[in-house]
């Protein structure tokens, strides 16, 4: 699925306009790159949280051409999966919810 298709899917489903959908859209991950610019954590519950993580620097290895290069630090967006997300990806029962 694209961009485009969870666009369209969502403006069916809820009878808003896709132009409307589009903006609400960007907006929601313009605020989410932000907040892990800013070195937050966002959670978003029965869904996950997104956080940026720093990976230090280290000496890689380029098969291609046989030689040693340096990787510098760099910052990383990590998603780690309810377990209510992944309760239902995998059909089991949901924890805590005990109906």
């Amino acid at each position: 699925m694209t961009k485009a298709d969870l666009i369209q899917k969502v403006a069916q489903e809820t009878g808003i306009e896709r132009v409307d959908v589009h903006q609400v859209f960007e907006a929601c991950i313009a605020n989410i790159k932000q907040a892990l610019s800013a070195g937050e954590t966002l959670y978003i519950r029965g869904f996950g949280s997104f956080q940026a993580r720093k990976r230090s620097a280290k000496v890689g290895y380029n098969f291609k051409h046989k030689s040693s290069i340096h990787l510098e630090e760099r910052v990383m967006p990590h998603f780690k999966s309810s377990k209510i997300f992944q309760a239902e990806l995998n059909g089991l029962p949901i924890p805590g919810d005990d109906d």
